[in-house]
């Protein structure tokens, strides 16, 4: 089981990431949206980002709407 200051950071980074990798702000958003979602997989033990978000916010009991995950940048 993942620390939950850990899981929320990593969720945290996630978040922003995507809004980042939505806007065209940043253009290594894409490779970090990546790695960061990555780890996030990893740690839910879950086989892709919307599994792994949905299982990490139900964790820690955070609302269970979801932001945009660019397919691109979330491969596992």
């Amino acid at each position: 089981m993942s620390n939950p200051a850990l899981l929320r950071n990593l969720l945290d980074q996630c978040e922003a990431l995507a809004a980042l990798h939505a806007e065209n702000v940043a253009a290594e958003a894409g490779q970090r949206m990546h790695d960061a979602s990555s780890t996030l997989c990893v740690s839910m033990d879950a086989h892709d980002a919307d599994s792994a978000l949905v299982a990490a916010r139900r964790r820690l009991g955070v609302a269970q709407h979801l932001p945009y995950w660019p397919r691109a940048a979330v491969r596992r």
